[in-house]
């Protein structure tokens, strides 16, 4: 099966221990995302500024859209309030996030892998796994894409693509993060799989006592991970994951 991994960096803390212990990841509500415009992506203002940019039977078209779901707009931004977003990074060796949410290196980065583009089978539950994009005007941008598609007017059948693009847009200033996102119908702790746990890296600076603890905790309950560590690599500011033998892992444990 096809696996999409997300890695997340974290300071070694109470928290990280508790969610490793308690095999769970935290879906933030909408509201508490460090960036106050993320997933706040007003509709009503976006088909505005399509309806501008547009002619013809696509500025018909999405004139219409505007005033016929008037009501299923303000369903849709009520609505997704009550959703969480897991975010991690596409890749492990991103300085800025290694400095950003890893305790400047101090911290780790895990590596969960999701099945497909949905994480479990349960979709009342979790939306699935997707890219973030990275634009000034992803909606407006969708709307024009779509405008000669007549959508839904049920919310049970409201484009999910729409609703994925509110969800996983942001400005252009954060396309460092190079984010994913996991998309959940409601916000809190939620169980995982422990198996989804695959893989664990230290930073430059993680200390031996952090190293040893982690270790200790994910052997204690019975996680079956691979160990790495960053590297300078050849670049003269590069980074590079390299897998920690058994024999460089024996004074850890």
């Amino acid at each position: 099966m096809n696996t999409s991994p997300l890695y997340k960096y974290r300071c070694v803390n109470k928290l990280l221990i508790e969610s490793i212990i308690n095999r769970e990841i935290y879906f933030s509500p909408l509201s508490n995302l460090n960036d106050p415009t993320d997933c706040q992506i007003k509709l009503r203002r976006s088909f505005d500024i399509a309806i501008h940019q547009t002619s013809g039977k696509q500025q018909k078209n999405l004139k219409f859209y505007k005033g016929a779901m008037e009501g299923f707009v303000s369903a849709v931004e009520d609505r997704i309030q009550s959703f969480g977003i897991w975010c991690g990074s596409l890749e492990a060796n991103n300085s800025l996030m290694w400095e950003s949410y890893a305790d400047q290196h101090r911290g780790i980065c895990l590596r969960y892998s999701f099945p497909g583009n949905i994480v479990e089978p349960n979709p009342q539950v979790l939306i699935g796994i997707h890219p973030v994009e990275y634009c000034n005007n992803p909606v407006v941008n969708w709307l024009i894409k779509n405008a000669d598609h007549v959508p839904s007017l049920n919310f049970s059948e409201f484009p999910e693509s729409l609703i994925v693009k509110l969800l996983t847009s942001k400005d252009e200033c954060w396309e460092h993060q190079r984010e994913g996102r996991v998309i959940s119908l409601n916000f809190g702790s939620k169980k995982i799989a422990q198996a989804r746990l695959q893989q664990i890296c230290f930073g430059l600076k993680t200390p031996m006592s952090d190293r040893a603890l982690m270790l200790r905790i994910l052997k204690q309950q019975q996680y079956e991970v691979t160990v790495y560590n960053i590297v300078r690599d050849k670049n003269d500011f590069g980074l590079a994951l390299k897998e920690l033998t058994a024999k460089e892992l024996a004074p850890l444990y």
